[in-house]
């Protein structure tokens, strides 16, 4: 089993973040949803992705996950909400394919920061926080 100081590990906490922030935004079967996905992908990771069900578990949510913020936020985004999330997915898949084909560990990582930002933006979207 990973160690919590693992990088790919303790930054499936920041998705507790965002499923604050869903919540503070008036969203919380979201934000449930995302707390979720958070603790999926924490098990998948904790078991150093070796757990077939867990994969699984965590694959499902995830796109869950990205369907249902996506649907959520869909009358609430401006160009340039698009564009960060844009940049945010581009890098974010870059780094993924990176993954599987160099370092999992650090690329993964860099994944579950671009998941991070694309769903503060998505959920910092429904506000007029930044608009």
């Amino acid at each position: 089993m990973r160690q919590l100081k693992e990088p790919v590990l303790w930054t499936n906490l920041l998705f507790v973040v965002n499923a604050a922030l869903w919540a503070l935004v008036g969203f919380p079967y979201t934000s449930v949803l995302v707390l979720l996905t958070a603790a999926a992908s924490y098990i998948y990771h904790l078991l150093h992705e070796r757990n077939r069900l867990a994969h699984i578990v965590d694959m499902a949510f995830a796109y869950t996950a990205l369907v249902w913020t996506s649907i959520v936020v869909v009358d609430f985004l401006t160009g340039v909400h698009l564009f960060a999330l844009a940049i945010c997915l581009f890098f974010g898949l870059v780094f993924k394919r990176l993954a599987h084909l160099k370092t999992y560990e650090s690329y993964h990582t860099y994944w579950h920061w671009c998941v991070f930002f694309g769903q503060a933006l998505l959920a910092l979207s429904t506000t007029t926080f930044l608009s």
